[in-house]
């Protein structure tokens, strides 16, 4: 059975948090949210976290473009 994506999230923060040094929540995160299933083999490919890289991305292609634009003129 595949995981929902709800499940697949659930990982990647669980992941995250364990990577991050925050054992005692990624633990707590885990009992709580019930998850269950292992992180796929790939995860071990982002030493920071799949929810970290993805984050950073999505940062640099949306965030990052909006900070680059001129805040119109104020008609003062």
């Amino acid at each position: 059975m595949n995981p929902s994506n709800e499940e697949i999230f659930q990982m990647y923060l669980y992941d995250y948090l364990k990577k991050r040094g925050l054992s005692y929540a990624a633990e707590m995160f885990r009992r709580e949210a019930q998850v269950t299933t292992k992180p796929p083999i790939e995860f071990h490919e982002y030493p920071h976290g799949f929810l970290h890289e993805f984050w950073l991305l999505l940062h640099d292609d949306m965030y990052n473009p909006m900070l680059q634009k001129k805040p119109p003129p104020s008609n003062q």
